[in-house]
């Protein structure tokens, strides 16, 4: 039986990398496979920097204590779920490289959720260490296209780096609940769901929506989920309390109308979140995240039925096409007003999406076709 190091931040809050991770360890087949998990510290960027980095610190230092067995562990896979910042960079490097100064062979997976390094010039010296810590892989994975092409161009060799895109686990709606659910709505339903980074787009979902309660219409109901979250890559808000007052202030605005009602729910998990995606119609996503892969709310709301409306920023084009979504050119409020709205207004063409949505997740990103491509990888790894 073959032994799997996994390595992987834990984090607290919802994280893609971190749940493609809790995927793949949840499924793999335990008779072919003995697992052990090395859970890394995240640096928890919503505390104070003094208090951050002196909880931090410690806690470093015990994870890389428990990797040492891993080190010695020769005829053994390493998957690491590398993160793309200096600190997890360093977190995740070090170990890393015990690994491969105890082996004679590459046992290495590397796997890829985020995006930051697309926007990475080779000459960069994050670049030149993240390049460094790839190629100590066996195999690198990514979720699509334009990151395998960016890979190779910083010079990791083409038959390392393997796409393998995203998925969830869900039970999926049927095609008759999805199409009782979109001819039937009433009222429409709408939903944003993901971490409250303002480059997210959840500003200009609340702003269409307060411009879409100020119209006639049908009622709607408008559902913003998700914790607010520090982002170096925010750049509407100061800090969390100054957006957390701003979204108050929203809600209660479009409240006071009579054609829409919202409500602001900070996380939702398990079951609580799969009725959310149960009960909604449209989805929304309109996020221009410089950093943005694939995100895996969009897989969520394709099992689950809903009308999509997002944008063509990361990897997003590489699970969902104009057949299976509203596309927005800029992902303004106003834009994303008059696609809500469109959609509203046709449950034909809402149904159409949905169904598209759900017949291609079945197809292509279904839970057991993520985990037949992650048993070919460690079996290729383990007999090299």
């Amino acid at each position: 039986m073959r032994r799997i190091w996994f390595l992987f931040a834990d984090v607290p809050w919802f994280s893609g990398q971190s749940e493609c991770t809790r995927l793949v360890v949840d499924n793999l087949d335990r008779q072919k496979s003995a697992l052990c998990l090395l859970r890394m510290p995240a640096l928890e960027r919503n505390r104070p920097p003094l208090g951050r980095w002196l909880r931090y610190f410690p806690r470093l230092a015990c994870a890389w204590i428990r990797c040492v067995p891993m080190g010695f562990s020769r005829r053994s896979v390493l998957h690491v779920s590398l993160g793309q910042t200096w600190t997890s960079l360093i977190r995740d490097g070090v170990p890393l490289w015990l690994a491969r100064a105890r082996r004679r062979k590459k046992r290495v997976v590397i796997s890829l959720n985020g995006s930051n390094f697309m926007e990475w010039n080779g000459q960069r010296l994050v670049a030149r260490v993240f390049i460094r810590l790839l190629k100590l892989a066996q195999v690198v994975t990514v979720v699509g296209e334009s990151q395998q092409k960016r890979l190779i161009a910083l010079g990791i060799p083409r038959e390392t780096v393997r796409i393998v895109p995203n998925t969830c686990d869900v039970t999926c709606l049927d095609e008759r609940q999805v199409s009782e659910k979109q001819q039937g709505a009433d009222p429409i339903r709408i939903l944003f769901l993901s971490s409250l980074i303002d480059t997210k787009g959840y500003p200009e979902y609340l702003e269409a929506m307060t411009a879409l309660s100020a119209k006639p219409g049908p009622f709607i109901e408008a559902i913003l989920c998700g914790p607010l979250t520090a982002s170096q890559f925010s750049e509407r808000f100061q800090s969390n309390m100054e957006a957390g007052q701003w979204i108050e202030s929203k809600i209660a605005e479009i409240n006071s109308s009579s054609r829409a009602s919202a409500r602001w729910i900070p996380g939702a998990r398990g079951d609580a979140k799969w009725v959310l995606y149960q009960k909604a119609n449209i989805f929304v996503l309109p996020s221009r995240y410089r950093v943005e892969a694939q995100p895996v709310v969009l897989l969520e709301a394709m099992a689950h039925g809903c009308a999509i409306i997002t944008t063509s920023i990361g990897e997003i084009r590489t699970i969902l096409s104009e057949n299976e979504a509203r596309f927005l050119s800029a992902g303004s409020a106003e834009e994303v007003a008059e696609a809500i709205e469109q959609l509203v207004l046709d449950a034909a063409e809402r149904q159409r999406l949905a169904l598209a949505g759900l017949r291609r997740f079945q197809r292509e990103f279904a839970l057991n076709r993520y985990v037949q491509r992650w048993e070919g990888i460690f079996a290729e790894v383990a007999s090299a």
